[in-house]
Order: C-alpha cells, then structure tokens, then sequence
C-alpha cells in the first residue's frame, strides 16, 4: 500500500516462505485488497486483507487441489443488495479507439473477460470509446487497468448523449496506478449518455484497458 504519488510504501500481507502471494487487485470501495497465496504446490487460495487493520479472510479454497483455477482473483460488481449480477452495458458494444495494436483490438476491452485487453500499443495520448446504442441512464464507470510497468497516470472519462454535441468531463483519474487494478466512479446523479469515452493523458505504459464496464441504476 502506498500514497498515491508512490510514497509511504507499506506491506499489508504476511507474504513469505510459508505462503508467497501474488496479483492483488484492490476493491471497488478501495477498502479491501483481494489476492492469491499459494498454500500448498500449485495449489492457491483466494484471501482478502484490510489494509488499515491486517484484518485477513480466506475467500475460497482451490478445488480441486493443486488447480490454478483461483490464482488471478477480481471483483465483481453485484446488483442492488448484492443478489444478482449488474448488466454491463458496455458489452459487446461498438467501440473505437486512437489506435490498436495487432492482436489487441479495442473490442476486447468490451468483451467481459477480463485477461483478454484492448493495447494502444503506444504511449499517451490515447482514448478509446463506447456507443452504447442509445441515451441510457449511467450512475457508474469501472475500468480494469492493463499496465506495465506501475507509475503515476492520468486518465480522463468523459461522456455525452449525441454524437453531436461536446463532451462532458465525469472524472478525472490521476494517482499510482498497477496492472489489474479497478478505477471505479459512481456519478452523483444518474445522467442520460450515450458515448462513453476514456482519454490516457500521462502514463509511463502503453495505453489500454482490460475491460471498460458501464452500470445503470435501471439494470
């Protein structure tokens, strides 16, 4: 854990010998860091820590052992009460970007999974953005970071209801940031957009996103 300018470096885990651990991914709230501890060979279970506290919890076991089916936890956003899954408006979703790398196009940044990802394949500026086909309620943005290697960035999201008129500027990202790490911004008030659009402005990285999630409160 650490400042958002990089200082003030901290451990939260009991990493070492007895249980290396690996690919923490902070939640959506920033209150809890999610990650993988191998606790047998090969075999690796899902825990959760408060950073403030060292407060631990072990999520979920390897089944079958020795699977490598939990090693790269991430949360998920739940709907209302947490009984049943959001719909991601983004998904699927015609989508452009400044530029692609070969084999990285922008579509994958709308595909739901999360280790498939769009690449710029260049360095800021860069931007990608999402039609979501029609003006649609929005009162929430997530967007999983793909980035090496971790440094202070910048990003801009900004949105608005008709290919014509300008955009509005939601939120601006600006921090340390790490690969597979969730920026997440919940608008003060629902707001009717159609275009949804994500501008790299400074980062010591190629520019892209795992997946770029959009949330209405209808859904």
């Amino acid at each position: 854990m650490a400042h958002s300018d990089g200082s003030g470096e901290q451990q939260v885990t009991t990493d070492g010998a007895d249980r290396p651990e690996a690919f923490p991914t902070w939640s959506p709230d920033g209150r809890k860091v999610v990650f993988g501890g191998i606790v047998a060979t090969g075999e690796y279970n899902v825990f959760s820590v408060d950073p403030l506290t060292g407060d631990e919890e072990n999520l979920i076991d390897a089944d079958p052992p020795n699977s490598w089916s939990v090693a790269y936890p991430t949360w998920q956003p739940l709907g209302h009460g947490g009984l049943q899954t959001r719909v991601n408006l983004a998904q699927g979703r015609p989508i452009t970007s400044s530029n692609a790398y070969p084999g990285n196009a922008a579509a994958l940044a709308v595909d739901g999974d999360w280790f498939s990802y769009w690449s710029a394949g260049n360095f800021p500026p860069q931007w990608i953005e999402i039609d979501l086909g029609s003006a649609q309620r929005v009162d929430e943005v997530n967007l999983g970071i793909t980035q090496l290697p971790d440094c202070q960035t910048v990003h801009r999201l900004s949105a608005r209801q008709t290919a014509t008129e300008p955009y509005t500027l939601l939120h601006e990202f600006s921090g340390f940031t790490i690969d597979q790490q969730n920026l997440r911004h919940v608008l003060s008030v629902p707001t009717k957009l159609r275009y949804v659009r994500v501008e790299t402005t400074s980062s010591c990285s190629w520019v892209g996103w795992r997946e770029v999630e959009v949330y209405s409160p209808d859904s």
